[in-house]
């Protein structure tokens, strides 16, 4: 756990890749879960799999937002440090 961790951290390293991996991630997690719960489809579940694969996805497209309005801020957040500091120098 800790050497994919590490992994992972070396990878992310530039801005680039880790908004790739904020994104991929989510939508990684809704299919391997929509496709889990398909392989667990019966006659006896099918709408409350149907109802859940539904909610998976909404839940996903929230969360994709909200990470995109996240790493937005985050980054006009950084352009405001990288003003102040350049202020203060001055």
């Amino acid at each position: 756990m800790v050497r994919y961790s590490n992994k992972f951290k070396e990878y992310t390293s530039n801005k680039s890749q880790l908004n790739e991996w904020c994104y991929m991630i989510p939508n990684l997690m809704m299919y391997a879960s929509a496709g889990f719960l398909i392989g667990i489809r019966s006659k006896n579940n099918n709408d409350d799999v149907d109802k859940a694969i539904d909610e998976l996805f909404e839940r996903t497209v929230r969360m994709t937002a909200d990470t995109h309005t996240l790493l937005d801020e985050l980054e006009a957040v950084g352009e405001l440090e990288k003003m102040l500091i350049k202020l203060i120098k001055n």
